[in-house]
Parts: structure tokens; sequence; C-alpha cells
């Protein structure tokens, strides 16, 4: 566990138009802007196709049917994102999980990303899970 004392913080803006994919362009957008260590801080907006990794599964939700972004939260940096959503269909039945890519931008998506300019977020294997955990190093 890494904790720092003072953090300094900046805000990026992010507008994604239709057919924008969420998850290459919040990771695109680390890359250009960055950003070693962020979060999202806030984000709305709506969705035409969906494809989110269900909890401790290997299966998806997926759809081809708009849904609106109820919450977006997640880390972000150049090294990768860990990105959870929850979003409602036409008749508010609400689902949730693990961003992957293929999730199409309907008519928008608006975000606010915050950035840390004294740590930084690195994702290394971990034989334990087989993902690639988050390891936080203050600078």
């Amino acid at each position: 566990m890494a904790t720092t004392s003072s953090t300094t913080c900046s805000f990026h803006f992010l507008k994604l138009s239709p057919g924008n994919d969420l998850r290459q362009s919040l990771t695109g957008f680390c890359k250009t802007q960055q950003i070693h260590a962020g979060s999202i801080f806030s984000g709305i907006g709506s969705l035409k196709t969906i494809k989110l990794r269900k909890a401790n599964s290997d299966s998806y939700y997926e759809s081809c049917a708009p849904h609106e972004i109820l919450t977006i939260s997640g880390l972000l940096s150049i090294d990768g994102v860990h990105i959870h959503l929850s979003i409602a269909d036409k008749d508010a039945r609400v689902y949730g999980g693990h961003l992957s890519d293929g999730n199409q931008i309907f008519t928008t998506c608006e975000i606010v990303i915050a950035s840390y300019s004294n740590v930084r977020f690195d994702r290394e294997l971990d034989p334990s899970t087989g993902f690639k955990e988050l390891k936080i190093k203050s600078l």
C-alpha cells in the first residue's frame, strides 16, 4: 500500500462523440495527455453497443440497444485503465460490470478526469489473480 501526504490534482474534460469506443477513448486520452495517475471524477452519457464483463466471470452482458450511463468509476494511467460502469436500458433495468472494448457512444459521453502529479499508477501481472493489478508509486 502506498499513500501520499499531499497530492496536486488537475482536472481534464473529455467529450466523446457518437461511435467512439469508450474504453479505447479513455486509454488514448491518458496516453495523449500523459496521465500517469488519474481517476474518473464524473461521467454521464449514453451507449449504443454494450459489452461489460460480469463480476467474477469470463462472460459478458452485451446489447445493441441504447443504454444510459448512470455511473462510471475507475483508475486511469498510461499503463492501463480499470473502469466499472453501471447503465440502464429503456425499461430502467440496471446492469453493471467491468468496461471492456466494444462500448460505443450513442449520443455523447461527458467525462471529468482528475490527474495526480506526485503518484504513478502502474499495472503489473499478479500471479495469484492472473490480472495486471495496480501498483501505486509515490514520486
